[in-house]
Formats: structure tokens, sequence, C-alpha cells
């Protein structure tokens, strides 16, 4: 007699970060010289859990009911402000002037991407991505009975579109819908930021069939930690998609002010039709609802109170610059020392990871355990979260990798 439903037999999480990352702990308590570079989450040079000391205050002193009490579905219209505010900056106006929009308030940027994917594609359709990507896009595939059909992601040290566009026909032809996941800037795990003409390139292909629904959802998570002080200008291209182009922004307020446990987020779908998007503020919502009914009010609250006070904004943003900073001095070093020891990585521009591709995958987690590095494997590769690194622990990292590999083969 079996209970568990046929849609979720044989389920079950694979090199999930939040697995090894428990590994990860468990070896430093017996040795404290263990490398843990497993979770994306900011660590000081300390070795502790990085917070902004503008987002603690605020955090603390919110009234007991702005805290702990329920938040709407929506997230409500203030938050709805602010984060609007805090993702377009200084494209809001134009881009809303020349887009629709609808929003919801989401359990981190998972639950964006979720919203997203669950009302764009049917049971059996396919999800187009490239071929290396953050884990939980093609386990949240699966578990909503969605195919994955993936391209080859760079070619050489650039954006790869004329494989991305023979994918995107592939899907196309069989089910005259596309639907795809982009994750930029910062991309996750690569590092990768795509050139501006590269996105656009996206958008064009898209604007060209007119008669087929386009999806983009454009995953957001790591664009606070961009070092590109003009990095959200891309956000100006979606003004230029066509009437079949939907976009929808997955937004992580949990990676941007520190409060990864607080899970944070919000979905931004921009489009042409207000009627349609009226339709699609609805049906967002109610998926809210029915799925995790509401998301934590805490968060909601202080970025409230952050985007109505500019003095702490002000404060805030020169936290964010030292962080910055510090996980650019950390990059720096990991790529400078990778060239020097003749590791080769996946193009890094800025983020939280550079990862190194390698074959042999079991034989070189194995090797990487013995000598205390624990790094998450991704297909074909390992993820390096430099985000979590002091730079004394970073110093040396690459020659290791490069033997740990060397040793596999």
């Amino acid at each position: 007699m079996k209970i568990i439903a046929k849609h979720s037999e044989g389920k079950m999480l694979k090199n999930d970060v939040f697995q090894i990352s428990e590994q990860a702990k468990a070896a430093k308590l017996i040795n404290p010289n263990v490398i843990d570079a497993t979770v994306g989450a900011f660590y000081d040079e300390k070795g502790k859990l990085y917070k902004y000391k503008v987002i603690d205050k605020i955090l603390k002193k919110l009234p007991d009911e702005e805290f702990y009490s329920y938040a709407s579905t929506s997230g409500g219209s203030a938050y709805r402000e602010a984060v609007l505010n805090w993702v377009f900056k200084d494209k809001r106006e134009s881009l809303l002037q020349a887009k629709k929009y609808a929003f919801v308030a989401t359990p981190g940027g998972t639950g964006a991407i979720f919203n997203s994917l669950y009302n764009s594609l049917d049971k059996g359709e396919t999800l187009l991505l490239p071929n290396i990507y953050w884990g939980p896009y093609a386990n949240m595939a699966s578990d909503q009975d969605l195919k994955v059909l993936e391209y080859s992601m760079f070619k050489k040290d650039s954006f790869n579109i004329e494989g991305f566009i023979e994918k995107a026909e592939e899907i196309i032809e069989k089910q005259n819908k596309l639907v795809t996941i982009i994750n930029d800037p910062c991309h996750n795990p690569t590092g990768y930021t795509m050139k501006e003409e590269e996105l656009a390139s996206v958008i064009e292909y898209m604007n060209s069939k007119k008669n087929t629904p386009c999806v983009l959802i454009y995953d957001i998570a790591y664009m606070d930690f961009s070092f590109n002080s003009t990095i959200r200008n891309r956000f100006s291209l979606f003004k230029d998609a066509g009437e079949n182009v939907l976009i929808s922004i997955a937004f992580s307020g949990s990676k941007t002010f520190s409060v990864y446990g607080l899970r944070m987020g919000a979905a931004i779908y921009l489009g042409s039709d207000k009627e349609f998007l009226n339709e699609l503020q609805a049906i967002i919502t109610f998926t809210g609802r029915t799925h995790w009914s509401n998301c934590t009010a805490a968060p909601i609250n202080m970025i409230v109170e952050l985007d109505k006070k500019p003095k702490k904004y002000s404060d805030f943003m020169k936290q964010v610059v030292y962080a910055m900073e510090m996980l650019k001095e950390r990059a720096d070093i990991f790529v400078s020392e990778a060239k020097e020891n003749g590791l080769s990585h996946y193009p890094y521009v800025e983020g939280f990871f550079i990862t190194i591709p390698c074959n042999n995958l079991e034989k070189v987690i194995k090797n990487l355990n013995d000598d205390g590095i624990y790094l998450v494997p991704v297909k074909g590769a390992v993820r390096v979260a430099i985000c979590s690194l002091t730079k004394v622990a970073i110093q040396g990292l690459a020659k290791r990798i490069k033997t740990a590999i060397d040793l596999a083969n």
C-alpha cells in the first residue's frame, strides 16, 4: 500500500548547499582550520556572519506589532513602494512609465522564482536554462513536473547568445512558449555579469517571436553585490520588451540586507498590457496565499523604515560600499592566485562565487575534503563561496584546489 502521492515518489535533495554546509560545520568543530566555502552568505574578516549596523538597529527598534504580526500576502503598498524604489532606484520613473507591473512579496528570491515558474508553465512543458546554474532552479522545475533544456552558457568568455537561441527555437517549436531564467548580474555560481548588449540580444530575440509568449525570469539575487555602480542601467533595456514579452524580476532582500533567515523577497512582473497585469496581480497573490500564506513582517517593515528615512538610507549605503570593498579584495586574491597556479575558472566579473570546472568530480570533492576544504559541487565543477571566507583563508586556496584536481586526474 502506497500512501505517498505518485508525483512525490523518488524526490530527494542531492548535493544541496545546506546539507554540504552542515558537513563543513561539523568538520570545522573538529578542526578550526577547515575551509568552509559552501553557503552564499557574507562573512566579515573575523569569520563572523556580517550584519549591517543600520539594519540591525532598525530591526531591534521595530514595535512588536511590526515585528511579530502577520503581513499581508502581497506585502502591502508601503513594502511595494519601498522595494520598487530600492530595486529600480533612479530608473523607476522611466521604466514604470513604459511598463505596467504586478507585485507580490515572496519568501526570499526562491519564492519569487517559484511564483514565476508556477504561473508561467504547465506540467510537462519545458524551461530553458544555461548548462551551469543554481541547482534549485531544476529542483523547482522537477517538483512542478516541468522539463529542463540546457544551452551552453559561454562561448569563450562571453554569453553564448547563439546557443541560447538554438535551444529556445527547439522549445518554441514544441510548445509555442518560451520561459527562461537568467541570473544576472553576479551569476550564481560563476560570478559572470552579462554585458548590456548581451542582455539586449536576449530581449531582441524574444521581441522577434511576436506570436510566441516569452517570459524572462530575471533573477537579481546578487545585484546589490555588483562592483559596478551603474549596474541598474540595464533595467532600461526592459522598456523595449515587446507585447509578447513578460519580464519577471526576482528580488532577494534576504541577501541584499544580510537577513538570510528572515526570507525577504519580491516578484516584480513587467509587461505592456494593463488588463493582463491586473489579472496577473490577482493570480500571483493567490499563489502566495495558498503556498506560504504571507511573508515575515519584520524585514518588510525594516525596508519601509529605510525607505522613509534618508539619513538611515545614506548610512546603510556607506556600509554596503565597505562590504563591497571587502568582497572585491577577496576576489582579487583568488583570481590572481588562480592565474599564478594555472587554475582555470569560468569567467568571473563580480559577486559571491567563483566556479572551477573539473573532471572526476567525486574524486576532486574527496581530495578537497581530505585537505579540509568544503566547496559545493555543481555540474562538472566546484563552487567557491569567496563571500564567506576571510582574505587570510583565501590565500593559498587556489593552489590547494589545483592540487586536489590534479590528484583526481
